[in-house]
């Protein structure tokens, strides 16, 4: 049996998050617009119809990740760790396999279960109501450079991966069920996770939440391994922590979640490892001023897709929804935006006759949509949705601006979201699209940031001797 005296407690290193260039980039050494010269192609977005076929089998494998949920046994552990008893909590979970649109297969549940697990969890981190309470990035602009000189913020690389929130809640039974939730905020349950807590592998985590994305890697023998990149911790038993800094959540996601899972698995039989869907790790993250790590090390070699980078602030507080302090950086050409899209006359509804216009509508919240503008569609792609009867009104569509004739063209479908970009959050890309922020801008902007996080930290140490000195 596994107990609190012959396990060690894991230990969390932020020095992984503080790694950073051993030296400065020197004016006399590569330029910077040659370090994005090497670099900046793993950054954009995939184009090649070579790649966007990739990208289909990329989306297809983290779709079908979790199908073996529905019908897999829940496999034991060596000397059977049995779950500890608690209160209930949470009534039956269907049974069946079935696919939630947009997200990993798992069971999917009856609509009044799903509503009360989303309330609970609205509830767990102190939000009235029962929407989606992931954080949502705001575009980055040339403002943004002086807020990563003001503040201090740790960075991602953006993985071009799938959404989902990490539920785990304890059954009436006592026994654990895990979840995954989609932007749509649809829950998927997936009977193979278990969860443990630190110190003692038979107790089961309760009303914690994470957040993170799932990502297929490419490993070197051409197989894709699905891992579920964790970046965050909202609540941990209950205890909604969204309040506290960055660092703080971190720091307890690594040692009282994913040290303590990785302990299990070192005592679990094969059966049970085998049966585990995806792979969890911790997101690597470095400081702001590791732009030119991420570049030149980073991105070029991960085994996922990338999207940009992600500026998160170490010091403020979880945001759900709009949040301000998670920064997305991206080339400006390469932003996009989300929209709904109909199609009007002269064929309104109907895809099998002539070119319609194609409508782009901004959400404002709700189910109140506005009118944008129109999407450019060449007579190729239009010939190739008429032809296989592609579903398009009223569904969530990806653009991005073409400056070369002042339109905005169809990137991707965007069926893991429910409604398009917030009219706020549209006004913000727009901006940053007329005023972003290139690599090589922002390559050059990291000694400054450096300089300003490391006053940041004089002025801390300093005011830390002075209180010891009085105490």
């Amino acid at each position: 049996m596994v107990t609190r005296n012959n396990i060690q407690r894991p230990k969390f290193n932020l020095q992984k998050l503080g790694r950073v260039r051993k030296q400065a980039l020197k004016s006399n050494s590569t330029s910077y617009k040659s370090v994005v010269s090497t670099s900046i192609q793993h950054v954009r977005r995939i184009s090649t119809k070579k790649e966007q076929q990739k990208r289909k089998v990329l989306k297809h494998i983290l779709d079908s990740a979790l199908v073996k949920a529905g019908g897999v046994r829940e496999a034991t552990m060596k000397e059977a760790p049995a779950q500890k008893e608690e209160p209930a909590v949470v009534k039956a979970i269907p049974s069946g396999p079935g696919t939630t649109l947009g997200a990993p297969s798992g069971m999917p549940l009856e609509q009044h279960m799903e509503h009360m697990l989303r309330e609970r969890i609205c509830r767990v981190i102190g939000i009235n109501g029962n929407r989606f309470i992931g954080a949502q990035p705001v575009s980055f602009t040339r403002d943004t450079l002086r807020e990563l000189q003001s503040e201090n913020y740790f960075v991602s690389e953006k993985s071009d991966g799938v959404r989902v929130l990490l539920y785990c809640v304890l059954h009436e039974n006592g026994q654990q069920q895990v979840f995954l939730i989609d932007r749509k905020n649809k829950f998927s349950y997936v009977p193979e996770l278990r969860f443990p807590v630190a110190n003692e592998l038979n107790v089961f985590h309760n009303d914690t939440i994470v957040d993170g994305e799932l990502v297929a890697d490419l490993e070197p023998n051409g197989q894709y391994v699905i891992r579920y990149l964790a970046f965050d911790l909202l609540a941990y038993r209950g205890q909604s922590i969204v309040s506290k800094p960055l660092t703080s959540r971190l720091a307890r996601l690594q040692c009282e979640f994913i040290g303590p899972y990785r302990e299990m698995l070192k005592i679990a039989n094969p059966q049970f490892i085998h049966s585990q869907p995806f792979k969890v790790s911790l997101k690597e993250m470095q400081l702001s001023y590791g732009i030119e790590r991420m570049f030149k090390e980073v991105i070029p070699n991960l085994k996922h897709g990338n999207d940009g980078l992600i500026f998160t602030s170490s010091v403020a507080p979880y945001i759900p929804s709009t949040n301000v302090k998670m920064l997305k950086w991206k080339p400006p050409s390469e932003n996009t935006i989300d929209f709904r899209l109909t199609l009007e006359s002269p064929t309104a509804g109907n895809i099998h006759n002539q070119k319609p216009q194609f409508v782009l509508h901004e959400w404002r919240g709700g189910q109140d949509y506005s009118r944008f503008g129109l999407m450019a569609v060449d007579d190729a792609l239009w010939e190739q949705w008429r032809s296989t009867s592609t579903q398009l009104q009223n569904r969530v569509v990806e653009v991005s601006y073409s400056p070369g004739d002042q339109s905005w063209r169809f990137f991707r479908f965007r069926d893991d979201k429910e409604h398009g970009n917030h009219s706020s959050v549209v006004q913000k890309v727009v901006q940053s699209i007329r005023d972003g922020v290139e690599a090589d801008e922002l390559l050059h902007a990291q000694d400054s940031i450096k300089m300003a996080w490391k006053e940041r930290e004089r002025i801390a140490h300093e005011g830390q001797r002075q209180q010891q000195m009085r105490a």
